[in-house]
């Protein structure tokens, strides 16, 4: 009778170097390192198995850097022999990464270079969110002088009193102004401008009877709360006659 002879477990050392992309593709990590590996008897049994392993720890080692700047090599490093440095099936294979060790680093030219540019865009990225702010507030101010110039006013007041004079005031009347005229849906906001230039020096009798006519024409209009609302402003902007003791 013969026996039938059960083959024997392989296995053999690894050997790993070359160069791998950080985050920025242009700049690369070096490595170097060594590992162990097995496989298994079977009918599926890996021809090359060191080859299987060794594509496994630099999959890992891809993977890991193309995460990470080039400044960040030691952090690179620990990572990877964080997860080689157990024994681990190589996926899809019937192969073992029993361990492996790696060593990882970046030219001092090439970090020198690599941080410049990460700090060029920082300061890119910083710019472009400072110009995006400047446009929001810009926005926000132009809608704060169409809907309420009075707001604009009273927080200039508030934050730059020492700013609030009369040259600034007249200066924001012109901006509505403009603002208004650039602008289709606030073109009435001109018009009350002029019409309160038409009115500024105008006798109380004659300013009284032009508010009249305004509210017979809200009323006509089917507008009684305009009309309602004219007559009390009419009531609070005339003066108050004198009472003779």
């Amino acid at each position: 009778m013969f026996r039938t002879r059960n083959p024997k477990p392989r296995e053999g050392l690894l050997h790993v170097a070359g160069t791998v992309p950080s985050s920025a593709e242009c700049y690369r990590f070096h490595f170097e390192g060594s590992g162990h590996w097995r496989d298994f008897p079977g009918p599926d049994r890996h021809h090359d198995p060191e080859a299987a392993a060794t594509d496994h720890v630099l999959a890992v080692i891809r993977e890991i850097a193309a995460a990470h700047a080039l400044s960040d090599a030691l952090t690179v490093e620990n990572r990877v022999n964080a997860r080689l440095g157990l024994p681990t099936p190589v996926p899809g294979m019937p192969v073992s990464l029993s361990w492996a060790s790696v060593r990882l680093w970046g030219t001092p030219e090439d970090v020198a270079r690599a941080s410049r540019s990460l700090q060029r865009v920082h300061e890119h990225n910083l710019k472009e969110e400072q110009h995006r702010r400047e446009i929001e507030l810009s926005e926000s101010f132009r809608d704060v002088l169409r809907t309420d110039p009075s707001l604009a006013l009273a927080h200039l007041a508030l934050r730059h009193p020492q700013d609030l004079s009369a040259q600034v005031i007249d200066h924001i009347d012109r901006l509505i102004v403009r603002i208004a005229s650039c602008d289709p849906g606030t073109s009435w906001v001109a018009t009350a401008k002029l019409l309160q230039e038409l009115i500024r020096d105008m006798k109380a009798d004659t300013r009284a009877h032009l508010l009249d006519e305004v509210i017979s024409l809200a009323t006509r209009f089917g507008q009684s709360k305009a009309a309602d609302d004219l007559r009390s402003h009419r009531q609070q902007a005339e003066p108050q006659p004198r009472v003779r003791s």
